[in-house]
């Protein structure tokens, strides 16, 4: 992303905020770690009942892990659309579990297509125990760029996956009110587990624990 910032810098940019908030200034600097400095900024505030507020901001600095979305603004479009007649509506409400399985299946076909991928030069694993150890090591470092912290097994049908500094999850605060955050990534990352096992021929069932993040346990 750094790169596409350079051309981008003392351009009017607009950005769509992890959390939900969507600003626009003058792209002043960036640092390597994508933290971005914006000047004149404004924040549009759209309503159901109220028409679009623009909030100044100033010199505004946003960090690169709240960053969605980043573009330059075509300033004679943007002064073209009448914003005043936009509005929001609520969306009907999705309950937590229809979504973490929404996410589940999605990491399904996730984990498919990268174990596949991964294992296309490898030899025919000999059990399941070969085979959750590689997504321990090898698929977890494709992942997430490190071994999980510890792998144990009952038997050849239960495995536990220990993951001390679960990265999804490493910069989400630890309290009740991101649990929702926390549980969507983990969610995800069992559908890839499960994609991945069900390509190489095993049906599964994987779950997770996250009582104390950033510690995750599938």
């Amino acid at each position: 992303m750094a790169t596409c910032l350079e051309e981008l810098v003392s351009k009017t940019v607009s950005i769509i905020t992890a959390d939900g908030r969507y600003l626009i200034g003058k792209l002043r600097g960036y640092d390597q770690l994508v933290n971005i400095i914006l000047d004149e900024t404004y924040e549009r505030v759209f309503s159901s009942n109220s028409v679009m507020e623009k909030v100044a901001l100033g010199l505004y600095l946003i960090r690169g892990d709240n960053i969605a979305v980043i573009g330059e603004i075509d300033e004679a479009v943007d002064r073209s659309i009448n914003y005043e007649n936009l509005r929001c509506e609520p969306l009907n409400h999705i309950t937590d579990n229809s979504f973490d399985c929404n996410l589940t299946a999605f990491g399904e076909k996730v984990g498919a297509v990268l174990v596949e991928k991964a294992v296309e030069r490898l030899p025919r694993f000999a059990n399941v125990s070969d085979m959750v150890c590689f997504i321990s090591e090898d698929f977890w470092i494709d992942l997430y760029g490190k071994n999980v912290t510890l792998l144990t097994g009952q038997n050849e049908e239960h495995f536990q996956l220990k993951d001390s500094s679960f990265l999804p999850v490493i910069n989400i605060s630890n309290g009740p009110q991101f649990k929702y955050e926390i549980h969507k990534y983990a969610s995800f990352t069992c559908g890839i587990i499960q994609g991945a096992l069900k390509m190489l021929g095993v049906n599964s069932y994987v779950t997770f624990i996250t009582d104390n993040p950033p510690c995750c346990i599938i």
